[in-house]
C-alpha cells in the first residue's frame, strides 16, 4: 500500500476528519488531501509528526505490505458478565474484603462499567491465574476504583492489615519492600495496562507504559518467586505475557 493510501486508512481507523488531522499537525486540509491522494508526499519530518498523531510508527507509514480491513474493537469483553461473575465467585469463595470492595466501587461508580474496567479485568485476571487471595483481590479491585476516582486510602473499606499495602498500590509506591500482594497486584495491573494499551492509551502512553513493565513488572516477578513459590505458575505465565507482549511493542512502536 503506498504512503499516500496508509495514511488515509490509518486516519479512518484513527476516526479522524481531514480536518482534524490537518488540525493536529497544523497544516491545511489541502495538504492532508494532497498526501492522500499522492498529490505529493510530506517529508521526513512531517512523516514523524503524521505518524505520532496515527498513533504508529513511522515505519507503519512506509510498510507496502497490504493489510486486511480488519474491524477494530474497543472492547475486549462482555464487562458486565464478568462484573457478574465476578461478585458469585467472591462470595462463594468467602473473600469478605474484595466482595466489599466490589461492592464499595459499584455504589461509588453508579454502574458505570468504564469506570470499573481496570478492576474488573485485573480481578478476573487473577482468578484466572488462580491466585486465590483475598487480599491480592481487593488491592486490585479498590487500587483500580482510586486511580480512576482518587479517594483518600482512609476512606476506602479495608481492614487495618491491608491499608499500607493498598496505599502502595494505589499511589504507585509499590517496590521489592512492599506487601508481597501488593507486588503481585502492581505486576497483573502492569500486564492490563499493556493487553489494552492500543485501545485506550496513545502511543506516547504505550511506550511509557511498556518502560515501566520492563523496569517495574519483570524484576517484581522475579523477587515474588523466591518469596512465594506456591505462586510460580501463575508468575511464569505473568512473566510470559509481559515478555511477548514487549517484544511485540519494540517490534511494532
Amino acid at each position: 500500500m503506498s504512503v499516500g493510501k496508509t495514511i488515509r486508512m490509518l486516519r479512518k481507523r484513527a476516526g479522524k476528519t481531514q480536518a482534524q488531522l490537518a488540525d493536529s499537525l497544523g497544516v491545511s486540509f489541502q495538504a492532508v488531501s494532497s498526501w492522500e491522494n499522492e498529490d505529493y508526499l510530506p517529508d521526513v519530518e512531517r512523516l514523524t509528526e503524521i505518524a505520532e498523531c496515527l498513533g504508529v510508527g513511522v515505519s507503519r507509514l512506509l510498510e507496502e505490505t497490504k493489510l486486511p480491513d480488519w474491524t477494530l474493537r474497543d472492547c475486549l469483553s462482555d464487562e458486565s458478565h464478568m462484573h457478574t461473575m465476578l461478585k458469585a465467585v467472591l462470595r462463594q469463595s468467602g473473600f469478605v474484603n474484595a466482595y466489599r470492595a466490589l461492592g464499595f466501587i459499584d455504589a461509588r461508580c453508579n454502574a458505570d462499567i468504564t469506570l470499573t474496567r481496570r478492576a474488573l479485568h485485573t480481578a478476573c485476571h487473577a482468578l484466572a491465574l488462580e491466585i486465590g487471595s483475598d487480599e491480592v483481590l481487593t488491592l486490585l479491585l479498590l487500587g483500580a476504583m482510586a486511580s480512576k476516582m482518587p479517594i483518600p486510602v482512609f476512606e476506602l473499606p479495608v481492614s487495618d492489615e491491608y491499608r499500607d499495602a493498598l496505599r502502595d498500590f494505589a499511589y504507585g509506591n509499590v517496590t521489592s519492600d512492599s506487601a508481597v500482594e501488593a507486588q503481585l497486584a502492581k505486576c497483573i495491573d502492569c500486564i492490563y495496562t499493556l493487553s489494552t494499551a492500543s485501545i485506550y492509551l496513545t502511543r506516547g502512553e504505550m511506550v511509557t507504559a511498556a518502560e515501566k513493565a520492563e523496569s517495574d513488572a519483570l524484576p517484581l516477578i522475579q523477587t515474588l518467586k523466591n518469596k512465594k513459590p506456591e505462586w510460580n505458575n501463575a508468575l511464569y505465565l505473568l512473566r510470559y505475557q509481559a515478555l511477548a507482549l514487549l517484544e511485540t511493542y519494540k517490534r511494532l512502536l
